[in-house]
């Protein structure tokens, strides 16, 4: 796993000393539906031959994310102008999409958004550029941290969580996290499901994001979460559907 968004000693020791850690063992069942059900996914996935970043979102990633509950997402689409725009906007209900939709501006969106996310495509890697990509669009880590800082800077910092995957590989980024470069969390989901018992959550999920004490803190304008700290950040709940909690 690389990133630095939470220590060590926090993913080995001091997860097991929160809330939604015990909340975890309590609905052991939401993460054998997810397991399931993303078991399927991935295997549905296998007959696309050498498939490009739209059918991956499509087939592999949107599924994943409404196993998680993300119900209430936008793609985002360029206009004439073909705006640096991150590809998917997550919304906690659907009044905040509604309002999302009806903005003219790809950047007033972020207002109403709780999560961004940019899909690549199965097994492109998430560091490096590749040959035919356009010049400014950089490595798809970095289009992340743009992405971030765009909607940091739009929303007065209310918004901080971003997500970049491939289908398989899933990374969380706060953008609260300091050093910037490395303030992610990265699990290879697509592994983690062919694990014996119920998998830990890679992706946020939506009842996470909303509920969970960083984000609370984060409304309350508290301090955010700084490595070094092992047991004080909170990661998004670890159970993987929204209706379980």
């Amino acid at each position: 796993m690389q990133g630095q968004l939470f220590t060590q000693y926090f993913l080995t020791d001091g997860i097991r000393s929160t809330a939604d850690w015990d909340a975890t063992f309590a609905h052991p069942d939401a993460f054998i539906r997810f397991r399931d059900g993303a078991r399927r996914l991935f295997d549905a996935f296998e007959q696309f031959n050498s498939p490009n970043e739209a059918t991956t979102e499509q087939e592999l990633i949107r599924p994943l994310l409404e196993l998680l509950g993300w119900a209430d997402y936008l793609p985002q689409q360029g206009a004439a102008r073909n705006e640096d725009i991150p590809d998917l906007l997550l919304f906690a209900d659907a009044d905040a999409k509604a309002r999302a939709a009806a903005r003219t501006s790809p950047d007033e969106r972020f207002h109403d958004a709780a999560v961004v996310a940019e899909s690549k495509r199965r097994g492109r890697p998430l560091d490096a550029r590749e040959a035919g990509d356009p010049a400014r669009s950089g490595t798809p880590h970095g289009q992340t941290l743009r992405y971030l800082r765009t909607a940091d800077s739009v929303t007065d910092g209310r918004l901080r969580w971003g997500i970049l995957t491939d289908g398989g590989v899933w990374r969380l980024y706060d953008q609260r996290a300091r050093p910037r470069a490395t303030g992610y969390f990265e699990a290879d989901l697509a592994t983690l499901i062919t694990a014996d018992g119920p998998p830990p959550s890679v992706i946020p999920a939506k009842a996470g994001i909303q509920d969970s004490p960083a984000t609370q803190a984060s409304v309350r304008g508290a301090p955010a979460p700084v490595r070094g700290e092992p047991v004080e950040p909170q990661p998004p709940s670890v159970i993987p559907a929204k209706g379980d909690l």
